[in-house]
C-alpha cells in the first residue's frame, strides 16, 4: 500500500553521539523494505553541524531487518562521485515518526562507472577501540559489508534496477552512459546530403517555432539508459516538418531535461524524431538523443544521469 508519512531520519554513532540526520518521506514499502524520498532542497546535518542542502534529492532504502541502509542519488554528488552508496549500520528501529539507526564505520559505494568499493575500513578499526565494539557486533559489520558488497557487484536487487528505478519514478533522474551515434546530426559521419549535419538544418525551422536553439551545440549527445522514455507532454510538437528539399517530413518532440557530468547539471532538451516519421538513423529504444550547450569532458563512455521532466515524459521502469 503506498503511504506518505514523513519521518525523520536519525544515524548516531555506537556512544549514542548524533550522527546524520534528516526528513524524508515514506512513498513504498514491498519485499526489499521501506523506501524513502528525499527532495531536492532538503536540508540535512552531521551532528551539531551547519546544514547542508541537497541539491538533486535521494532515494533511501531501509531494510526491515537487515543491517544496511542504501542511498540512490539522483546525481552523484560533486565531493563523492557515489551513485549508490551504502552504509553499515544496526538494524533499523522504528518508533513513530522516526527511525533510527547505529552508523558502524563500514560503507560500500557504486560510482557512476561501475566500480564498487569497500571504504573507510580504517575507521572501522579505530572505531572497535575507541567504542569497544562487542565480538558479535565487530562479525556482523564485517559479514553485512561482504554480503552487501557482492550483491551490488552481482547487480543484485535491489541493487539492480529496483533503487534506481525508484530514482527514476520520484525524482525524474536515471543513470546512464555516452554511446556513439550515427554522426548525421553533427555531420561528423560525413553524408554529402548535410555535410553540416541534420541539426544546422533543422535548427532554423525549430527556432521559427519558438524552441532557444541557441542555447545548444548543433550535435546530439546519445545517452543509453536502463529504461526507455515514454512520451506524454512536450513542451513543442513540430509536425510534419519539411527540412530538406527532397527529404521525407518528420515530426519531432522536444522535452525539459538536464544532463550531469561529474556531478555538474545541465539544462538541455531531449529531441525525439517520432520513430513513426523517421526515415533513417534509427536508435535504440533505450538510447534518448539530447540537446545541450557546450559540455566538458564527454564522449562515448562517459558515465552521465539525465533527468527529463516527469510532467513531459516519463520511463519504463
Amino acid at each position: 500500500m503506498l503511504v506518505s508519512d514523513t519521518v525523520h531520519v536519525r544515524y548516531t554513532k555506537w556512544d549514542g553521539t548524533l550522527h546524520w540526520h534528516f526528513d524524508a518521506r515514506i512513498v513504498d514499502r514491498d519485499d526489499h523494505g521501506t523506501w524513502l524520498l528525499v527532495e531536492p532542497g532538503t536540508a540535512y546535518r552531521r551532528g551539531e553541524e551547519p546544514e547542508r542542502i541537497d541539491e538533486h534529492g535521494f532515494v533511501l532504502l531501509i531494510p526491515e531487518t537487515g543491517w544496511w541502509s542504501a542511498y540512490f542519488n539522483a546525481v552523484p554528488r560533486r565531493s563523492s562521485r557515489h551513485l549508490v552508496y551504502i552504509d553499515i549500520n544496526s538494524a533499523a528501529r522504528w518508533d513513530g515518526n522516526t527511525v533510527s539507526l547505529i552508523d558502524l564505520d563500514l560503507d560500500v559505494t557504486l560510482s557512476p562507472d561501475g566500480e564498487v568499493r569497500l571504504i573507510d575500513e580504517d575507521e572501522f578499526e579505530a572505531h572497535q577501540g575507541l567504542y569497544g565494539y562487542p565480538r558479535d557486533v565487530i562479525e556482523k559489520t564485517r559479514e553485512t559489508a561482504t554480503q552487501v558488497f557482492d550483491a551490488i557487484s552481482r547487480s543484485d536487487e535491489p541493487f539492480g534496477t529496483a533503487g534506481f528505478g525508484r530514482v527514476a519514478q520520484q525524482l525524474g533522474w536515471v543513470p546512464g552512459q555516452v554511446v556513439e551515434g550515427h554522426g548525421a546530426a553533427s555531420g561528423s559521419g560525413g553524408d554529402a546530403r548535410f555535410p553540416q549535419g541534420t541539426l544546422a538544418l533543422q535548427f532554423p525551422h525549430f527556432a521559427k517555432a519558438g524552441i532557444a536553439v541557441e542555447h545548444y551545440m548543433p550535435a546530439t549527445i546519445n545517452v543509453a539508459l536502463p529504461f526507455q522514455l515514454i512520451p506524454r507532454n512536450p513542451i513543442s510538437r513540430i509536425e510534419h516538418l519539411a527540412w530538406l528539399d527532397g527529404y521525407p517530413t518528420e515530426t519531432f518532440e522536444f522535452f525539459d531535461s538536464k544532463i550531469a557530468v561529474a556531478g555538474v547539471a545541465h539544462r538541455g532538451l531531449v529531441y525525439r524524431p517520432d520513430p513513426a516519421t523517421k526515415p533513417e538513423f534509427s536508435q535504440p529504444g533505450s538510447v534518448v538523443e539530447l540537446l545541450a550547450p557546450p559540455v566538458d569532458g564527454i564522449g562515448p563512455g562517459t558515465p552521465v544521469s539525465v533527468w527529463v521532466d516527469p510532467g513531459q515524459a516519463g520511463f519504463e521502469v
